[in-house]
């Protein structure tokens, strides 16, 4: 495996002695991060692009990691535990094609203190926001009203309902999972969350989304 590189701007990179046997040596320890870096553009520019790695976890609950097309290091461990991650065949595989590579946790976080990343990290967030239908101007006191009862719960998408029934994760990371996983879910799992979500970001995704479909 090839050390990871890290581009700490668009023009410059530096390299750091960390990939997969380091990221296995710290899967236990919650407080260092899997960073990766999206490199499609590296493999074929011509399809170079946001890349997607359903991952299946250890309970056999599916997902998705979204990374964006950027140049900076995501933490993609926020979305699904760590381990999950590693094990994956799917993520092994992006790896190896070289769609995507590793990075040294450190480096990856003081590269995302620079004036350029914070501000490629502000439009990744509003690239996302406009993906799940929410925007600065979204008002949240026009929220969507519905009486309309929940179908039987195995019409409700199983992602949505860990998700949401869950109790160890983050409010940051059950919305990581709403939000990387919108393609995937219908009206009536929208009226599940917008009923059943304790976060206001979430029951407001919700209402939008609902808002469209009606």
């Amino acid at each position: 495996m090839s050390s990871s590189v890290l581009s700490t701007s668009k023009n410059t990179s530096t390299k750091g002695k960390y990939g997969l046997s380091e990221a296995r040596r710290d899967v236990g320890d919650a407080a260092i991060p899997l960073y990766v870096l999206n490199v499609s553009s590296k493999r074929n520019k011509r399809l170079a692009g946001v890349v997607n790695i359903p991952i299946t976890t250890d309970r056999g609950n599916s997902f998705c990691i979204v990374i964006p097309k950027t140049w900076i290091p995501i933490a993609i461990d926020q979305q699904v535990a760590k381990k999950d991650i590693i094990d994956s065949t799917n993520f092994l595989s992006m790896i190896n094609k070289g769609i995507i590579e590793i990075v040294d946790p450190m480096l990856a976080e003081e590269s995302l203190n620079t004036i350029d990343a914070i501000a490629e990290i502000d439009k990744i967030q509003q690239d996302q926001l406009r993906i799940a239908g929410l925007d600065d101007t979204f008002n949240p006191n026009e929220g969507y009203e519905d009486e309309t009862p929940v179908d039987e719960p195995q019409s409700v998408s199983p992602i949505a309902m860990e998700a949401l029934t869950r109790e160890d994760i983050s409010a940051s990371e059950r919305y990581s999972i709403i939000r990387n996983n919108t393609e995937m879910f219908d009206a009536n799992t929208w009226k599940y969350i917008a009923s059943n979500a304790k976060e206001q970001k979430l029951i407001e995704m919700a209402s939008q989304f609902l808002k469209k479909s009606s």
